[in-house]
């Protein structure tokens, strides 16, 4: 099997980016982030002034569930291999046939972020198809994706697709250049699992880099309330009047000592 994020491998690389790092991505990293996988998306350090610099971007879906529209069931079928194989019969969903590759889609719910919803692509590719580069991988998803908003789906069929549950780990080294730095090594860690009760996907990027950062290249820093008080509001997204506007002073902020947390506060319980 083969496997390979663009998404953590991008995040990782705007991390150590912002550390200082100069970082050349492939062209094909060129792409907007989904904002849920970005709010998804939990991002470690090594301690500054520690080497070599180590980032890690983990996303974890958490359980995804199908779609209320679907009804799944577990079925059964037989693989290209000859095998009978666990499957998921996902009922009537549109499928795209373009030459020999067959793409469906089917909508799934992030239990933990308001009802937003991801879509899980499925292509049914030759059995002689180049999957050895990961931006092949990439290559492969995109142009699936394209074509099916490009020409849309020509029919509605009953779809099943197979029962995954698998863990992967790769070294990709050369998919990032650090032109101020070395990039030791860069390693992906995937777990899948996929049945009739819905899906959880977790893909990690590590980047373990040596080097001295370029420290110009580092943003200023800017904390509020080391020059004065700070007034604190909030707002809706659309135009209109500020909500619950207060000016705080120093004497009413928690000093560093205090380890006071929030679950303790009594008007946030």
């Amino acid at each position: 099997m083969a496997a390979f994020d663009p998404t953590t491998l991008l995040a990782a690389a705007c991390e150590l980016d912002r550390l200082g790092f100069e970082i050349v991505a492939n062209e094909d990293l060129d792409q907007p982030v989904g904002g849920l996988f970005q709010r998804l998306a939990v991002i470690t350090c090594t301690p500054a002034g520690e080497v070599p610099i180590n980032v890690r971007v983990t996303i974890d879906t958490g359980k995804l569930n199908w779609s209320r529209h679907l009804h799944p069931a577990e079925t059964s079928f037989t693989g290209y291999d000859g095998q009978f194989k666990k499957g998921v019969d996902l009922g009537l969903l549109p499928v795209l046939e373009a030459g020999d590759v067959r793409v469906t889609r089917a909508s799934l719910e992030v239990s933990d972020c308001g009802g937003e919803h991801v879509l899980a692509w499925f292509a049914e590719l030759q059995q002689d198809t180049n999957v050895e580069d990961g931006f092949e991988l990439l290559k492969l998803a995109m142009r699936h994706q394209g074509d099916w908003g490009r020409r849309g789906a020509q029919h509605v069929m009953n779809v099943t697709v197979p029962v995954q549950d698998l863990a992967h780990e790769s070294s990709i080294p050369s998919s990032l250049v650090c032109m101020n730095g070395q990039i030791d090594d860069i390693s992906q860690r995937f777990n899948l699992s996929l049945d009739e009760r819905g899906a959880r996907v977790f893909a990690q990027t590590e980047i373990c880099c040596t080097g001295v950062p370029d420290f110009s290249r580092l943003p200023e820093s800017c904390t509020f309330g080391s020059r004065g008080p700070v007034l604190v509001w909030f707002s809706a997204t659309e135009p209109g009047l500020p909500f619950s506007i207060v000016y705080t002073r120093a004497e009413a902020w928690r000093e560093s000592s205090d380890h006071t947390t929030p679950d303790s506060i009594a008007f946030l319980a």
